[in-house]
């Protein structure tokens, strides 16, 4: 098995998955990593999030976690926080995404662009996994919206 291009130095990482079903017709997995679980669903009926648009969470939310803990350790005032993704696939299969945008939409006081800005790029380019590796196969562009705090939003 090849290690991808590099051999492999670091941490090792361990998940399973279940099929709920395995006499239906279902799509539904069950995931397993350490004491927490995830559904993954992309059946008729589906009740969770299909693996395709999980990895577009992953990415989001490996981003984010980089971004807000930057921005916490340079003291910005950071009272809410949502990202956007959205992705464009290839037509042929496999469907891999061609492209991914995500936008950074941070409320807070006195929060400054560049700032901002900085984080994410350093996430994109230096801490987030999910990013490194998609990224391989994907154009994955960011764009950072500072929107004012709503009135009373934490200080």
């Amino acid at each position: 098995m090849s290690a991808g291009a590099g051999e492999a130095k670091g941490p090792s990482e361990a998940v399973h998955l279940e099929l709920e079903e395995p006499g239906g017709t279902g799509l539904r997995f069950r995931g397993h990593s350490d004491d927490h679980t995830v559904v993954l669903d992309s059946g008729p009926g589906a009740v969770a999030v299909n693996p395709v648009r999980m990895m577009l969470l992953a990415l989001g939310a490996c981003t984010g976690m980089d971004v807000i803990s930057i921005l916490r350790k340079q003291r910005q005032v950071v009272t809410g926080y949502t990202i956007m993704m959205r992705g464009q696939r290839r037509a042929g299969h496999p469907r891999i995404f061609q492209t991914i945008e995500l936008v950074h939409q941070l409320r807070g006081h006195g929060l400054v662009q560049a700032a901002a800005e900085q984080a994410v790029h350093r996430s994109a380019t230096k801490y987030c996994t999910v990013s490194g590796q998609i990224g391989t196969t994907a154009t994955i562009t960011n764009r950072v919206e500072i929107l004012a705090a709503a009135s009373g939003e934490g200080r």
